[in-house]
């Protein structure tokens, strides 16, 4: 009988490049599109055969607990691990080998949006009798990010830094297929894949390969984008919206009642339970959670509504960001904020 295939999503992090909104949520569960990050890894996942899953957690960890619970309604298993102390990336992955060494897996961070080919890049593994293989992604100055350098065959020459071997310079996307042999680089206690594990398995000379994917948010016929800070939050919602990220998960454009004179500027997402007021202005590029309200006269445009927002009679929000169960008083003018009530 052959095995599930198994991953690990790392999801411990603190979300400092999200704050204030990380106050209220791990970055695991900010919404886009009205459903958690990490549903949209999830479901990934699933298409592309990894049904056994388990997920490191430090802060706010019940709430994802709460959210996913044991992975049957998405029809896949997950199992948790919780980090009193953070690891890294590394570490975490030694604290469950137990559950990782029978074979390959996979390793995801919690927050990257993309539908990258991971079959193809699992086949590419397997040819390429790898240790290690990154996703790599190609963009216009990997300069900003950490350049990896790759040969004609993909091998990778160079880990955040030039090589006389590297014919080609992408960015590593948070994603790596390994094998159970990588847990012999891992020390005890903390430590990260970045700094620890491939830096050294290049000063081996060990099997460490890099897939391109087609999948860059700036051209290639698939998508990716790393959500870790808010602005690549924002971007990742109206590229949603925008139909430039065809979601993996099912989306429900309309829920909750609208006014018959609201006026709705496509494209918009109205969250269920949610009550657009009479004379409202919804859109465009905006997106209402669940349960939010919007009152007489109220305007709402480029923004990100959390769950249970209250919009006052007559004020205006432009271009924000507002977490879960803000109070926007009447009149009041709200223009590229991000707020969160703690």
């Amino acid at each position: 009988m052959r095995r599930p295939m198994r991953a690990m999503i790392l999801a411990a992090g603190l979300g400092t490049g999200l704050r204030p909104l990380s106050y209220q949520r791990p970055k695991a569960l900010f919404p886009v599109a009205n459903r958690p990050v990490i549903e949209f890894v999830i479901r990934l996942l699933k298409r592309h055969g990894f049904n056994d899953l388990v997920i490191n957690m430090h802060y706010l960890p019940n709430k994802i607990v709460e959210y996913l619970g044991d992975g049957s309604v998405l029809e896949i298993k997950i199992d948790y691990s919780f980090e009193e102390e953070l690891l890294g990336t590394a570490g975490a992955l030694r604290k469950v080998r137990k559950y990782l060494e029978e074979g390959t897996f996979l390793v995801i961070n919690c927050d990257v949006l993309t539908d990258v080919d991971l079959s193809g890049a699992l086949e590419f593994h397997r040819e390429r009798q790898a240790l290690a293989t990154l996703i790599l992604i190609e963009v216009e100055d990997p300069s900003s990010y950490g350049m990896i350098g790759v040969d004609d065959r993909g091998r990778i020459g160079s880990f955040l830094g030039r090589s006389e071997v590297a014919l080609k310079y992408a960015v590593y996307g948070g994603i790596c297929f390994l094998e159970p042999e990588i847990f012999e680089l891992i020390p005890p206690g903390r430590s990260g894949l970045g700094d620890v594990v491939f830096p050294g398995l290049l000063r081996e000379e060990r099997p460490f390969f890099g897939y391109l994917a087609p999948a860059p948010p700036t051209g290639g016929e698939g998508y990716w984008l790393d959500v870790g800070t808010l602005e690549r939050y924002r971007q990742a919602n109206w590229d949603i919206l925008e139909g430039r990220f065809k979601a993996v998960a099912p989306l429900h454009r309309r829920g909750g009642q609208v006014h018959p004179s609201a006026q709705i500027n496509e494209p918009v997402i109205i969250g269920p339970g949610s009550v657009v007021g009479e004379g409202a202005e919804i859109g465009p590029l905006t997106i209402l959670g669940r349960n939010c309200s919007i009152g007489k006269s109220a305007v709402v445009g480029r923004s990100i509504l959390w769950d249970g927002v209250r919009v006052g009679d007559g004020a205006r929000v432009d271009e924000c960001i507002v977490g879960d169960g803000a109070v926007i008083r009447d009149d009041c003018g709200l223009n590229r904020k991000v707020y969160a009530k703690t």
